[in-house]
């Protein structure tokens, strides 16, 4: 993926914010990161639940944007978004790796968040419906 792709993937102010960063993208798979900071943490000292179900919504959304050729193609919303949170995240790196599993025009979607060591962070089944393109 070249980089003028990959600075259109992640824009708006509340994503560049959160400094997500898109490691790669394809037809039915997205892969993006994070690098946790103090941006990042709620008062307990502890990453944000909603960072990481922004990493989980966005990873899953990019997944089901491009064709196999690889265009970005159509744009999603999310429909619904099912999330299990397993382990509490305090530093380091997090990567969301979503895999369509089904789907033209609605898509289901599952994701993993998963931290430096690869262990399972939080997970997410959801669905994600076209919009027209404007």
């Amino acid at each position: 993926m070249d980089e003028e792709t990959r600075a259109n993937l992640l824009k708006g102010e509340f994503i560049v914010g959160l400094g997500l960063h898109a490691d790669g993208v394809g037809a039915g798979w997205a892969t993006i990161g994070v690098e946790i900071g103090p941006r990042h943490m709620n008062r307990n000292g502890i990453m944000h639940g909603g960072v990481v179900v922004t990493l989980l919504d966005t990873a899953s959304g990019l997944a089901c944007i491009f064709d196999d050729q690889g265009k970005a193609v159509r744009k999603v919303v999310t429909v619904s978004l099912n999330t299990h949170f397993l382990r509490p995240v305090t530093e380091g790196r997090l990567t969301a790796k979503a895999r369509v599993e089904s789907g033209r025009r609605t898509f289901s979607v599952s994701c993993a968040v998963v931290d430096q060591q690869d262990r399972l962070v939080a997970s997410s089944q959801g669905i994600f419906q076209t919009v027209p393109q404007r």
